[in-house]
């Protein structure tokens, strides 16, 4: 089931400032995106949503927490700044 992920890139790191189901991640986190899913036979670097040109923007991604700092199958919505 998918995920709402709002954050902020710093140091081309997405920051999580809120998202849609608690138990994913904790406020403050830093994630990763992904456009595989998690069932891939792939490593999920090699489908990395690049953050590149982004630093300072605020973001909304659409994805599956996978566990660990993996969001899988991710969509950036939105982007502001």
């Amino acid at each position: 089931m998918s995920s709402r992920f709002l954050g902020f890139i710093k140091e081309g790191k997405f920051h999580l400032l809120k998202h849609s189901k608690s138990e994913i991640a904790e406020e403050g986190t830093t994630l990763r995106f992904t456009t595989i899913t998690m069932m891939a036979a792939e490593l999920p670097e090699h489908r990395e949503l690049s953050l590149a040109g982004l630093e300072g923007k605020v973001l909304l991604i659409e994805g599956e927490g996978g566990g660990g700092d993996w969001i899988y199958s991710a969509q950036m919505i939105g982007v502001l700044g």
